[in-house]
């Protein structure tokens, strides 16, 4: 029982990955990818990979209030509170990242991982704690719970966040 529930357990764990959207320039299918972008990084702190002014360097910097269209890319520096602007076509990624969300998922994850560790113990002790059913059911909810305290803490701590990588425009 337990080799069967091993890759059920591995898709739980790994499904908390920062998801990455390939952003690229406006076209018939997606006319307007950057005012998404804008609406779910508006309210964020972020964290911003351009290309520097020599053009050769990366540049990371972290920004608040991000904005980005199809000419500039727009923020305020967190420590200055000064409104920074650069071309769009420099921005090479932007990487939020969501303190709440990550203990919802954490909290998901861990209460479902918790869950099926506390019943398949409880299963293997057979009737330890009366009746057939009575350990899967008390393990289970005690790992459950358990699990769901650890992983909102633990996600909570590490956040949840989206990767968006910006495709170069094309050389002409």
């Amino acid at each position: 029982m337990t080799f069967r529930l091993t890759p059920f357990l591995g898709v739980l764990l790994l499904s908390g990955c920062t998801p990455t959207q390939q952003i690229g320039r406006p076209n018939l299918l997606t006319p307007d990818p950057y005012a998404t972008i804008s609406r779910s990084t508006r309210d964020k702190t972020v964290q911003i990979e351009h290309l520097a002014a020599d053009g050769r360097s990366l540049e990371m910097v972290t920004g608040l209030a991000f904005t980005v269209a199809v000419d500039s890319a727009r923020w305020f520096d967190p420590d200055t509170g000064r409104p920074r602007a650069i071309p769009t076509a420099s921005l090479i990624s932007v990487t939020t990242n969501d303190r709440l969300d990550g203990a919802i998922e954490g909290g998901l994850i861990g209460g479902g991982t918790g869950t099926l560790v506390g019943g398949v113990g409880g299963a293997l002790m057979n009737g330890v704690y009366g009746g057939e059913g009575g350990g899967i059911v008390l393990l289970g909810c005690l790992g459950g719970g358990a699990g769901t305290l650890i992983g909102a803490l633990t996600g909570s701590r590490v956040g949840s966040g989206t990767r968006y990588e910006f495709r170069p425009p094309p050389q002409r």
